[in-house]
């Protein structure tokens, strides 16, 4: 029994590793003759593994880990047998491995910093933005980070009982090479914005609903700006801070340089079950990321293997657990709202907190759920926010840019004030409530955000009202979006909703 469990773990092991690829049949039968009797088992088991003329595939994506999913006692064993199926990674060690390092001049840098006016940009044909001074120019692109923020997190934050931990790209499509080379597979990008909105040099964009990136080697002087050498990874890691902190100096952050509605028409086309149709894994970790990016600590802990009713738990700075249907297994249902009551218990019971909060992330949301969740209300006293993707990701575009918000005092609130459908008008409350607070702290003088470049300079001058002015404008400009963006189908008496022209 303990054999075949060591022969089992191997080969989902190697097939999870392997995936989308698969493994040959040859191989299989060579390492283990009853390969097609664990097969069998597994798909009992509910793996979905497709067998086809030459090899052996998974048909989604699953979590399950050498380190956190097999037990301690049989893991090396199950460690030898999966190296005979697939190539053994490589060990790296960081003081020797030699990685390419792109570094901006620091001379024609120093002069740069030393100027006291704000430069302009421009993009040019080959997408690589330059920042404009009286006299001097530079161009922004891709410097192939060490430890890349647009691949990962910093694991130490979130733990073990987080999968994926450090995945930011929910498909994981974007990929260093040995060389220290970041490429993004753009095939199938769903245009989620994350990898653009972590690059913290504007070097990743949008473009046709898909990330690309601005390389040097795509201008024929390049040389002239950034040199290229050949570093130790630990070395690497020193330049890239240093580069980063002064080319951050000079540009810009992320901003949307195209019609914000044209990236969530995007990301609702890209979900649909007829393109690319995230399972569970894609989706939940693009809705933990997202949070993480609203300045919550967010983890996955629905994955195979966490033994978790809360597909995403919230446990900074307020605890929310949350239930995710992804668009691959439909519509937000009925029957969701008692699984985000569930994930609310079960981070109660994990952490004992005295408040917990629950919702319900998905694409769309099916008939009848509103008027449920308005009696669970009534009956319970318990609010189960439904929000859609492009709702989340309309609120992490806008906290990453001009409308940055208070995790504890704004991102809350989508848990404490509103149940149910999560439309137009409460996204239009929302932000009501958060102009209100704005407001305030212009007036007293204690500012707790950073406000838009177009205020802090009206500050600078001394001149409030036209501080305030400007923020009154961006509040109009913000519901005149809001209303575009969010054609909300209307609910009907049945507590459904029919799609209106």
């Amino acid at each position: 029994m303990l054999e075949e469990i060591i022969e089992r773990s191997a080969i989902l092991l190697a097939l999870a590793k392997s995936y989308p690829k698969g493994i040959s049949k040859s191989k299989l039968h060579s390492v283990f003759p009853s390969w097609r009797d664990h097969l069998n088992f597994l798909q009992r088991k509910g793996i979905n593994v497709e067998i086809t003329i030459t090899e052996v595939r998974l048909k989604k994506p699953i979590y399950y880990d050498l380190y956190q999913s097999v037990p301690p006692e049989i893991r090396n064993y199950v460690e030898e047998f999966l190296w005979h199926l697939i190539e053994k990674e490589p060990i790296l060690c960081k003081s020797s491995m030699m990685q390419k390092v792109i570094k901006p001049k620091e001379d024609l840098i120093n002069r740069l910093l030393s100027k006291s006016e704000s430069p302009l940009e421009k993009i040019d044909t080959n997408y690589i933005k330059w920042v404009v001074f009286t006299g001097e120019i530079f161009p922004i692109a891709c410097i192939h980070c060490a430890n890349a923020p647009c691949i990962f997190y910093n694991t130490q934050v979130f733990g073990q009982t987080d999968a994926f931990s450090s995945r930011v790209c929910p498909a994981d499509l974007i990929k260093e090479s040995y060389e220290g080379i970041v490429k993004i597979d753009k095939k199938d990008c769903g245009g989620c914005m994350l990898c653009i909105i972590r690059c913290p040099i504007d070097a990743i964009f949008f473009k046709e609903g898909v990330a690309e990136k601005r390389e040097y080697s795509n201008l024929t002087n390049y040389q002239e700006y950034v040199d290229e050498l050949m570093l130790p990874f630990v070395e690497k890691e020193k330049e890239t801070i240093k580069a980063v902190n002064k080319l951050v100096k000079i540009s810009t952050p992320f901003n949307i340089r195209v019609d914000i509605k044209e990236i969530l028409d995007n990301f609702d086309l890209k979900m649909s079950a007829t393109i690319l149709n995230w399972d569970q894994d894609r989706y939940y970790v693009w809705t933990r990321n997202c949070f993480r990016e609203l300045g919550v600590e967010a983890l996955y802990t629905g994955a195979a293997g966490k033994l978790r009713r809360a597909d995403i738990t919230i446990r900074k700075p307020f605890f929310a657990g949350i239930e995710v249907k992804s668009p691959a297994e439909g519509e937000i249902s009925v029957g969701a709202l008692r699984q985000a009551a569930d994930a609310r218990r079960e981070v109660w019971k994990t952490y004992g907190a005295e408040e917990v909060y629950c919702a319900v992330v998905g694409q769309e949301i099916g008939r009848g759920v509103h008027a449920r969740a308005s009696e669970w209300y009534s009956l319970y006293n318990v609010k189960i926010p439904l929000l859609r993707g492009r709702y989340l990701l309309y609120l992490m575009l806008k906290n990453r840019t001009i409308l940055p918000q208070d995790p504890l005092r704004d991102v809350k609130r989508l848990f404490t004030d509103f149940f149910g459908w999560f439309g137009k008008e409460e996204l239009t409350q929302y932000f009501k409530l958060y102009f209100k607070i704005r407001e305030g702290e212009l007036v007293s003088g204690k500012i707790s955000l950073t406000m838009p470049f177009t205020i802090i300079k009206a500050l600078k001058t001394k001149n409030k009202d036209e501080a305030l002015s400007i923020l009154k404008q961006i509040e109009k400009e913000t519901y005149k979006e809001i209303e575009r963006c969010f054609p909300d189908p209307e609910r009907t008496a049945r507590g459904g909703y029919a799609t209106t022209k």
